[in-house]
């Protein structure tokens, strides 16, 4: 039987298993024998005609790959286009699978996909790919157009795109906590509440867990607080909010890609509820996955001044975002409350000239350092430094094994596969928040009061001493094989980044660390028998296990201070390791190791410490008294 090249052992219709080949491929085709099945033909009419169209070369039929098997599939041919009962075919496929695996196995065709459905051979390769065919009337056309060949599915059809998607979760979790004092009210029996001051205190709501700060207000008016000035001891209202998506993709065949987005958002708000404009003070912490793959792998060198494209246009984006909030600020009043009570700024419109945006300050400095890293328009990025759910940005995973199918590499390698890995998070790590900030009912906009001047000034409530970008790349690429001979090899390139945005000292500090690992393994099994020991134990293959790996890592720390216009390297390492073991299975019980480590490590500022070289060796034994 002549090389399958392309696609050729296709099920489709008729009493069997059908075999198609490309017409013209291999030398001269012979005659090709009719079906005798007069709806396998009416298919391979409908294949042909999709192929003449896509320029493709058309595709015989084959009666000796149909002597194979004799599986009844149970289809049938309308309108010119093959049906598939897919109940009846998998049915049948359960009871046949072995001997149509160990038929097709002996005619040269290996199986190596786990469930085997029948399939069609991929470009380059006579080995076969599961199918699954289509029951939804809609996909019948797109199935029998990619059967020919005719479309890249994953690309020309959104809908088959979507059935790329292998699994997709989503989860959200809520927790609030309230812990409020001098509650005057007894608990009641029954879910704690009490009839002695009104109806249920202290209420449903809080006992089911559904009340927020302005539970305050209502306990305050009917009584159940105490609002002794003497006891200062705040209420405390937490909440916790986290959300994660997870989506698994296979938009080719073996091509895997793992999309995962957090969003978790910590508050806690002190409220001094014994006061008459209950001060509030307010803390917490938050983390967002994001995207600042476009001023990714930029490096800074001395010889330049560590000139950085990003942090060039940092500096250009805060009077523009300074800008933006002057015009959020326009058409203001300042409040009649807290410091500004009675003042004679209370219920005036705006006015910059008592005191404006300050650009020095996290209101400003946040945004235009998060448009700046993020690539992002700084007239469109959000002016809150808590970015909303629209604004989360997945990371991602992806595997490639299908470099296998390539050529002659499949009877090299056992295994070769790719890797990706993309990580990049936006963090607050703590906040707390001005005692004085009065509210403008405008959401987070308000205002504080100047300490030198004794004039409010805009502002939001939070006190953000530093926000942070951590970015990964986890490898950037990575490489792993394994040989039929089980040698296994390994390579990849890390580079990671994290930007410290300090607004109090006006300084960004840039730490970044770029490294290259290259490994090998060997496994010698049962080494026993190379040795020409004897008394090997029964059911225990004494394999001696080689590793061997070298790495470079070049890592950098860089602070940049925006008041002074500097950049300077404030540390930095170059280092090379090398480190080889071995372990060797014994006994069931004994395993004997051997390690080798040497690292060498240069720093790349001469003030800060000195080129250092480590060695270490050794053996171990390590005893199993396990059962």
């Amino acid at each position: 039987m002549k090389e399958m090249n392309r696609r050729e052992f296709l099920t489709l219709t008729g009493a069997a298993v059908v075999a198609l080949s490309l017409a013209g491929c291999g030398g001269a085709p012979s005659a090709p024998t009719p079906p005798d099945d007069i709806r396998v033909q009416q298919a391979l009419d409908a294949l042909n005609q999709f192929r003449r169209d896509k320029g493709l070369t058309e595709l015989v039929y084959e009666k000796e790959l149909e002597e194979l098997t004799d599986l009844l599939i149970s289809p049938f041919v309308k309108e010119g286009k093959p049906v598939v009962v897919a109940t009846k075919f998998e049915n049948d496929v359960k009871v046949k699978e072995a001997e149509i695996k160990q038929a097709l196995f002996n005619k040269g065709y290996p199986i190596y996909d786990r469930h085997f459905t029948a399939g069609l051979g991929p470009e380059g390769t006579d080995k076969l790919e599961t199918l699954k065919y289509p029951t939804d009337e809609v996909q019948k056309q797109n199935w029998l157009t990619y059967m020919s060949g005719g479309i890249n599915m994953a690309v020309d059809n959104p809908r088959c795109f979507a059935m790329s998607v292998r699994s997709a979760s989503f989860r959200w979790r809520n927790t609030r906590t309230s812990n409020i004092p001098q509650f005057v009210p007894e608990v009641g029996d029954l879910l704690g509440q009490s009839k002695n001051y009104g109806p249920m205190s202290p209420g449903l709501d809080f006992a089911f867990g559904f009340t927020d700060e302005s539970y305050l207000e209502k306990a305050m008016k009917r009584g159940w607080l105490l609002g002794d000035e003497n006891q200062t001891t705040p209420a405390i209202f937490s909440r916790t909010t986290e959300y994660n998506f997870e989506v698994q993709l296979e938009p080719i065949r073996g091509l895997k890609i793992q999309l995962t987005a957090n969003r978790t958002d910590n508050r806690t708000n002190q409220i001094q509820f014994m006061y008459d404009y209950m001060p509030t003070s307010r803390n917490g912490s938050f983390t967002m996955t994001t995207c600042a793959i476009a001023t990714a792998l930029r490096g800074a060198s001395a010889k330049d001044g560590y000139n950085s494209d990003a942090y060039n246009k940092f500096l250009e984006y805060i009077p523009q975002v300074a800008q933006r909030l002057e015009g959020q600020y326009k058409n203001m009043r300042y409040p009649n409350a807290g410091f500004l009570k009675g003042s004679s700024y209370a219920g005036q419109p705006y006015n910059a000239e008592n005191g404006g945006v300050n650009q020095a300050s996290s209101d400003v400095m946040i945004p235009a350092f998060l448009a700046a890293y993020t690539g992002k328009d700084p007239a469109k990025i959000t002016t809150s430094p808590f970015p909303s759910l629209a604004q989360i940005l997945p990371n991602w995973r992806v595997t490639y094994d299908g470099l296998i199918k390539i050529g002659n590499l499949s009877k090299i390698f056992r295994s070769l596969t790719l890797t990706h890995a993309y990580q990049c998070t936006y963090s607050v790590g703590s906040f707390s928040s001005y005692l004085n900030w009065v509210d403008a009912g405008a959401g987070d906009y308000g205002f504080t009061l100047d300490e030198l001047t004794q004039r409010p000034v805009p502002s939001s409530p939070y006190n953000i001493s530093s926000v942070s970008i951590t970015e990964r790349f986890a490898p950037l690429l990575g490489l792993s094989a394994t040989l039929y001979n089980n040698l296994t090899l390994n390579a990849e390139y890390r580079d990671s980044r994290t930007l410290t945005l300090n607004s109090d000292a006006g300084q960004l500090v840039e730490a970044s660390q770029k490294a290259v690992t290259v490994g090998a393994g060997y496994k010698i099994a049962n080494f026993n028998t190379i040795l020409k020991l004897k008394g090997s134990q029964k059911g225990i293959s004494n394999d001696l296990t080689l590793n061997a790996d070298f790495s470079f890592q070049n890592n950098q720390a860089l602070i940049r201070k925006m008041q002074e216009g500097t950049s300077q390297a404030t540390s930095g390492t170059r280092s090379i390791a090398i480190n080889v073991t071995a372990s060797y299975v014994l006994s069931k019980r004994i395993t004997l190791s051997a390690f080798f480590d040497h690292q060498i490590n240069k720093p790349l500022i001469s003030s800060s410490a000195y080129p250092t070289a480590n060695s270490n060796y050794g053996i171990s034994v390590n005893l199993s008294l396990a059962q």
